[in-house]
């Protein structure tokens, strides 16, 4: 792994993908869920409506993210 990539895995660790639109459906929060893993590791946490909770867990352990926070 390059000086760079280690740079952005540390970054992405850091960081919340965040869906808080009043119109948001499932399918955009499972959306939002796929992009939380890349090349680099996955981001640290999503952050969505309460409501989204179940379906963004579902969505991030189906993907292999258990470790990423809702």
């Amino acid at each position: 792994m390059t000086e760079l990539q280690r740079y952005a895995q540390k970054a992405l660790g850091l960081i919340d993908l965040t869906s808080l639109n009043t119109n948001d459906t499932e399918q955009d929060i499972i959306d939002l869920c796929n992009k939380a893993n890349t090349d680099f590791g996955s981001v640290a946490a999503v952050c969505v409506y309460p409501k989204f909770v179940k379906v963004a867990r579902s969505s991030l352990n189906a993907n292999g993210l258990n470790h990423v926070k809702v």
